[in-house]
């Protein structure tokens, strides 16, 4: 009786149709993967690129916003230096800040995040890392944490600045050229800007379709690394940060040894934190506290 309803035809209709659009699914699908494939041999292949954004010419220099800055030539291996900028603090300096900017384009672009400091009594010396600037090189995780290592040898062997009263400062990409140095010396306080846990976290949240963290050649293992760091940490963090989450900032805080303090910016992550008022009072607190002399929150 089956045989003679329906029912047969409607199986035998759905099998043609299931036959006629099998191949085309089978395209469909393997385009998906080979395009699946292609974007992750390209982050393999190009994950540098998207890491480290390097510009040569500089747009400003501190001159012309009237700071009083040295050039400051700091070898690091045979043949190859980086530059930076030495700017000293109004009147007599009350620390020195060694600044590590973010990932993209150079020193002049930083510039009024550094600026502040000289206003405050600080000294400070802000490096461009390999491949940035008028720095030689090519940049990579090894090189940077080579930078940062040349730059603090610089200021306590060269210019002779005692590590108690050096201020290691790391926004960004450069929170992680902070915390490698601040992991292996003694600095006077470690201050974290909008930074990140590991690199390949960042890029899984920048990438969630894609095995990032199976391809990345970068680490920047900074979670791990800041819970070995002795000296006060103040870590800002901005609530609206849509390429390095808020969280991080919170993950790195809750790993951190007291003393520490925790700063939540109200912007995304461009957003500076000296130039924030109330963000900037509390760190200019948290570093006398930490025994620099600040002075009036009006400067």
């Amino acid at each position: 009786m089956l045989s003679r309803g329906p029912l047969p035809y409607i199986l035998r209709s759905m099998s043609r149709s299931s036959r006629k659009w099998a191949p085309r699914v089978l395209r469909l699908l393997a385009a998906i993967l080979l395009l699946y494939t292609m974007a992750t041999a390209l982050l393999w292949w190009r994950q540098d690129d998207f890491l480290f954004r390097p510009t040569r010419e500089y747009t400003i220099l501190p001159d012309s916003a009237g700071l009083t800055h040295e050039n400051v030539d700091i070898e690091v291996e045979p043949g190859t230096t980086i530059r930076g900028w030495f700017i000293p603090g109004s009147g007599k300096p009350v620390g020195t800040v060694l600044y590590f900017h973010g990932n993209a384009r150079n020193l002049s672009y930083y510039l009024h995040r550094v600026a502040p400091f000289a206003a405050a009594g600080f000294n400070s010396l802000s490096i461009d890392y390999e491949g940035y600037g008028q720095s030689g090189g090519v940049p990579s995780e090894a090189s940077l944490y080579r930078d940062a290592d040349a730059a603090w040898h610089w200021l306590t062997t060269t210019k002779g600045i005692e590590p108690h009263r050096i201020v290691v400062w790391g926004y960004s990409l450069g929170g992680a050229a902070a915390t490698w140095c601040a992991s292996r010396q003694d600095a006077g306080a470690v201050v974290l800007e909008s930074t990140f846990t590991t690199i390949p976290d960042v890029g899984a949240h920048v990438f969630p379709w894609l095995p990032v963290k199976l391809v990345s050649r970068s680490e920047f293992p900074s979670l791990a690394r800041i819970s070995i760091i002795r000296e006060p940490i103040l870590i800002a963090h901005g609530k609206q940060d849509n390429l390095i989450p808020f969280e991080m900032g919170r993950q790195l805080y809750e790993a951190a040894m007291e003393p520490k303090r925790f700063v939540e910016l109200p912007g995304g992550h461009s957003d500076a934190l000296v130039q924030n008022p109330a963000a900037w009072s509390e760190v200019r607190n948290f570093l006398a506290t930490a025994g620099f002399i600040a002075q009036s929150t009006d400067d």
